[in-house]
């Protein structure tokens, strides 16, 4: 009945960050075109996404927690990316869906453990084409760690997603910001949770 789900480079984290900064709700879209209608539908919303790492043309912003707009408090944010948005919309209705990364592993186990699931699901994104990825993989082992009451090494599971084709994929988009606060453990309580909100449309909020 509870599903955590991580997609650490870096939809997780920019919906961690985006709540952080004050947004009022997150809005998971899959598609890119639904995402311009609704933006065009409402003007005051912000848009972002991106394809491969790369802003879509158009959009407020791109799929990066370390260079968010300025004008986000208080608004309703649209997020489309190359494949956690598209997993997000998997889960099914009536489940509650967390979202994590090392940036809340610790505040994420106290929500599951208040639902008093015992048996909650571990959903590790990946990549374009279901496969895996190192840093998702080394995300989940650390929060079933945590779940099953152990005390695995921060420090060890941070160098290892730093080193990891995740990490030199964004390196080689210079994408190095995100890489540092993707791979920062604890930095904040924030865990973004799904709600049903209008017109059939699923958000997260803290």
């Amino acid at each position: 009945d509870v599903i955590v789900v991580m997609d650490v480079f870096r939809a997780s984290n920019t919906i961690i960050e985006l709540l952080a900064k004050g947004a009022e709700r997150v809005v998971p879209v899959r598609d890119e075109a639904t995402a311009r209608e609704l933006k065009a539908a409402h003007p005051d919303w912000i848009l972002l996404g991106e394809r491969r790492g790369v802003r879509l043309a158009g959009f407020d912003g791109d799929n990066s927690p370390s260079n968010l707009p300025a004008d986000i408090h208080g608004k309703v944010v649209l997020l489309s990316t190359s494949n956690g948005t598209r997993i997000l919309e998997a889960c099914a209705p009536g489940h509650a869906v967390f979202i994590a990364s090392f940036a809340n592993a610790a505040a994420v186990m106290d929500a599951v453990r208040a639902t008093g699931c015992d048996n909650p699901s571990f959903w590790a994104v990946g990549l374009i084409d279901d496969k895996l990825s190192e840093e998702d993989m080394l995300c989940a082992r650390y929060l079933y760690g945590m779940f099953a009451g152990l005390a695995p090494d921060a420090a060890a599971f941070r160098d290892e997603a730093q080193a990891c084709s995740g990490a030199e994929r964004l390196r080689g988009l210079d994408l190095h910001a995100d890489l540092d606060l993707c791979t920062q453990f604890d930095r904040t309580k924030i865990v973004p949770r799904r709600m049903a909100w209008i017109d059939g449309l699923f958000c997260f909020q803290n």
